[in-house]
């Protein structure tokens, strides 16, 4: 039988996307336009981010379209 792995979710409001990026050292590239939905390219704003997680070591990141949520999720 395989150990279940150990997942934590935590949530970010809105109002702290900001304090979030800067928390991770990404504000800069927030603010440049560097980062992008790991599904359609689009760069994540602090409006359309949605989502982040980890996968390989990379932080991935989704923006707020319901057809990228969906494919984020699995």
């Amino acid at each position: 039988m395989k150990e279940r792995e150990e997942k934590i979710i935590r949530t970010i409001y809105h109002e702290e996307t900001n304090r979030f990026f800067k928390s991770i050292g990404l504000s800069e590239k927030l603010e440049k336009g560097e980062l992008q939905c790991n599904v359609c390219g689009e760069i994540i704003t602090v409006t359309n981010f949605r989502a982040v997680t980890r996968k390989e070591g990379d932080l991935l990141f989704c923006c707020d379209k319901e057809l990228c949520m969906q494919k984020f999720r699995t």
